[in-house]
């Protein structure tokens, strides 16, 4: 059986106080998301519908790519 192993992507969720840590002072633009996703950064529910680009290997919480 061959498995296929799972798949990053370089545009992640990431909740708003993370944000407002890691790009202070910068502004955002959201999207609308139906459920919550969890935070590249902290790993806690991000509904706030705020993206980033971030190589997958080096974030502490990918998501798998959508498809």
């Amino acid at each position: 059986m061959n498995e296929v192993p799972p798949h990053y992507g370089w545009t992640q969720p990431i909740c708003e106080s993370c944000f407002k840590i890691v790009f202070a002072g910068r502004s955002c633009r959201r999207l609308i998301v139906p459920e919550p996703e969890i935070c590249v950064y902290c790993g806690l529910p991000a509904t706030t519908g705020i993206y980033i680009r971030i190589n997958p290997s080096e974030a502490y919480h990918p998501s798998l790519m959508k498809d």
